[in-house]
């Protein structure tokens, strides 16, 4: 149901959280969803899971805490990025 193979960590502004790709199917079913955070924040201990997929049209879409999925979506091209490989 839910493999994740790669997480984000982003600081910047004042944030600092996880993003985890995920199916798209994934973030429209919020059962699903609050499993892959659950899932995630094992990795990602103590910081908000932000889990993105890649919506129908081509734009990246979030599931996660209201202000940094609004911000995300401000601001698509300036967030830094550090990949790391999830066991």
């Amino acid at each position: 149901m839910f493999n994740m193979t790669d997480g984000v960590i982003v600081k910047e502004d004042g944030f600092k959280f996880a993003i985890v790709p995920v199916k798209y199917q994934i973030i429209k079913n919020k059962h699903q969803a609050e499993k892959a955070q659950e899932k995630s924040s094992l990795e990602f201990p103590g910081m908000p899971i932000i889990l993105m997929a890649m919506g129908i049209n081509g734009v990246p879409e979030y599931y996660g805490q209201e202000d940094i999925v609004n911000y995300l979506n401000n601001n698509p091209t300036r967030s830094p990025w550090k990949l790391f490989k999830v066991k």
